[in-house]
Parts: C-alpha cells; structure tokens; sequence
C-alpha cells in the first residue's frame, strides 16, 4: 500500500499531466495561422515554378509556420487542430496552384479565370493523379509540425 506521501505525489503529477489548456483566442490563432500557411504556399508554388522542381522541404516549413501562427493565439488542443489544419490547407493549396500556374502557362491554355475556377472534382483529380509517397511524408511532417509547435510547453 503506498503511502501518503506517495499518494499524493501521484496525484500532484496526474493534475500537472491534465492541466487545462491556456486561454485560446480562436479568431487570431486562426488568422495567423491561415494566413502563414497561405504565404508559405504561395512561396512554394513561386519556388518550384521557378526552379521547376517541387521542392518537399518547403512543405515542413509551411507546417511550422501555420504552427507558429496557431502559437500565437495560445497554445493547447485548439491551437493545434488550428495548426495542422491550416498546414494542410497550405500545402494543399500550394499544389493547388502550381497545378494552376503550370496549365496557365500552356500553348493552348485556358484563360486563368477558368483555371482558378477549377472545380474542385478536377481539382482533386488532378492532385490525385501527381501525388505520390513523398508527397505524403512531407504532408505528413508538415502536419506533425503544424499540431506540435502550439502544444503546451512545461
């Protein structure tokens, strides 16, 4: 039987393990963290279209970047759904418009309305069709970076 002393020292470390998260605000962590992970696409298309490689390591930054922005709201479980999910939505987005840039740039292109109004069942076509197993690893540590930066640090 433990004793007292142990009892509660246990205890103490359970409510440190579950200690709540701080205060979150929602609306900044959401706009810093959308709003670096769509310039962090925007770099990447940029970078690959002119190198004309698509160049995976920017993918890892754009996940910290929209794990960063999350960070900036608070830090806990909300900041980082925020963070992964605006990771993703910027890697997403980043193929997203290489996809546009490079039909655009076509002989017989369409006009870059009708590339920016791509439907997303095209859309997602396409990115079915050019995703591959490294595009995964690096979505995935892109993720991974988003949701673990706002984490709670002790």
């Amino acid at each position: 039987m433990p004793s007292v002393e142990e009892a509660e020292s246990a205890e103490k470390i359970e409510k440190e393990e579950a200690a709540p998260e701080g205060p979150v605000d929602r609306k900044r962590s959401f706009q810093f963290a959308f709003g670096f992970a769509l310039c962090g696409a925007i770099v990447w298309a940029a970078l690959s279209l002119a190198t004309g490689y698509k160049i995976g390591i920017v993918a890892i930054v754009i996940g910290m970047l929209a794990g960063n922005g999350a960070a900036r709201g608070g830090e806990g479980p909300t900041a980082q759904k925020i963070g992964a999910a605006a990771a993703a939505f910027g890697y997403f987005f980043g193929q997203w418009l290489l996809i546009a840039f490079y039909g655009f740039s076509q002989p017989d292109a369409p006009s870059l309305i009708q590339i920016l109004l791509l439907t997303p069942v095209i859309a997602f076509m396409i990115l079915k069709e050019t995703f591959s197993s490294i595009n995964v690893l690096f979505l995935g540590i892109a993720l991974y970076e988003g949701f673990q930066i706002p984490s709670i640090k002790k």
